[in-house]
């Protein structure tokens, strides 16, 4: 039966939300694609309302502008996710970090004055989880913490803790306190099945994506296990506990237990991994491989062995890994016409996880992915390699940059006793 009473009272409460997320996000919200539609919200309301100007405002903090392309707006910022892989690359290799003190320096601050350490006022009544100890995708001006951003942060984090020759001055580092947050953060992500979620916990059924209401995502509607975020949750966990042993041990021996039994449910028959904000299944088995490691599972493990075996199967005769983001929408691997840099560099992290560096196809992987260097260093601009909820692509501008060179420093770093040494 339809009531306007009911109707008024559920547009009031969706408007009392709208202006809680412009306020509690500085009036960027959580995207430029909800903080537009807030703005038009606001407008219909009150075009005067006090709210609708700073929201207006707010938009623009999702603009881009170069030379080469002009203006655009781009759908998430990824500053923190980029520096905390940037600095897991630079120090997998003691002569790589030796030679870059002042980079790893100044991306610690970066992540030390972004870590957000005061909770959102009033986040029970918006629906909100804890938000303190958590790392945003990008500056954290919007105050959206995600599981896999905080997780890669910390581990990051902790990298620099663990150098032998300190980068970071004992001053200058973030607090252990601060440091166990972020762990209680993500602990908080955990899903009943053993998964992690992004911004929180599943709350609700798949059946609420009946009624998905966009027309360009799919599965957007509840949050989910992803196996992305498990597995660098795992990975951050992991990392702690042995960096903090007896701090949160019982909370996080369990999550991390549990997160491990869910990526072992989760791989498929034929021994692959399908991701869900990567191109698509080699992104999947380089964070898969790099959590079960972290957790202690040893290289000869079936579920290491199986996945590496796989990745050696999709390896292209020119010694590179090519998939096409066509993979994303069905769910089925899909191999790119050409070799791809960021693919190439993600089965090479993984499966020198696995196998010995000596082995045929990391050899010839290294070695395809070598010559494609560059003169001035860096590699060129390939097909796109993210995805966001299945259907929107995206372009990580730095991706062939540091993946890249994390693979070649793990390649060429001279510590034998921490490699892997099972063989296929």
């Amino acid at each position: 039966v339809y009531s306007k009473t009911i109707r008024r009272r559920a547009l009031d409460l969706c408007f009392q939300r709208i202006i809680a997320e412009q306020r509690s996000t500085q009036y960027q919200a959580l995207s430029p694609v909800n903080g537009l539609l807030n703005c038009l919200a606001i407008w219909s309301r009150d075009a005067k309302h006090p709210d609708f100007v700073p929201s207006l405002e707010g938009v623009s903090k999702w603009k881009w502008e170069d030379a080469t392309e002009g203006i655009r707006y781009v759908g998430a910022r990824s500053t923190a996710w980029d520096t905390a892989f940037s600095i897991l690359a630079l120090t997998e290799s003691p002569a790589v970090a030796a030679g870059s003190g002042e980079t790893l320096r100044r991306g610690y601050a970066f992540l030390r004055d972004t870590q957000i350490t005061s909770e959102i006022t009033d986040y029970r009544e918006q629906g909100r989880d804890p938000a303190a100890g958590g790392w945003c995708f990008s500056d954290g001006a919007h105050r959206w913490p995600v599981s896999d951003c905080t997780a890669e942060a910390l581990c990051a984090v902790l990298a620099l803790h663990h150098l032998e020759d300190e980068v970071v001055a004992e001053q200058e580092r973030i607090p252990d306190d601060r440091l166990a947050q972020a762990a209680e953060f993500i602990l908080y992500r955990q899903n009943a099945d053993g998964g992690f979620g992004t911004y929180e916990r599943r709350r609700a059924s798949s059946w609420l994506e009946r009624v998905n209401p966009s027309e360009m995502y799919g599965q957007c509607m509840t949050e989910r296990s992803y196996i992305e975020c498990t597995a660098s949750s795992i990975s951050a966990l992991s990392d702690f506990r042995q960096s903090y042993p007896g701090v949160l041990q019982p909370r996080i021996d369990n999550a991390i237990q549990r997160g491990v039994a869910f990526l072992r449910r989760s791989q498929r028959p034929d021994g692959s991994y399908a991701g869900f904000w990567g191109v698509h299944f080699t992104y999947a088995i380089f964070h898969v491989t790099k959590a079960l490691r972290a957790s202690g599972v040893s290289a000869d493990d079936a579920t290491l062995v199986r996945a590496a075996e796989w990745l050696v199967s999709k390896q292209k005769p020119d010694g590179g890994w090519g998939e096409h983001y066509s993979g994303c929408l069905s769910d089925r691997y899909v191999e790119h016409p050409v070799s791809q840099v960021v693919m190439t560099s993600w089965s090479l992290l993984a499966l020198m996880q696995v196998m010995p560096r000596d082995s045929e196809p990391v050899r010839r992987g290294i070695a395809w992915l070598a010559a494609r260097q560059e003169d001035d260093g860096s590699w060129p601009s390939q097909a796109v390699n993210g995805v966001f909820f299945g259907s929107a692509m995206l372009d990580y501008r730095l991706y062939k940059s540091y993946f890249p060179v994390w693979a070649l420093a793990r390649y060429a770093a001279s510590s034998a006793a921490t490699r892997p040494v099972s063989k296929l």
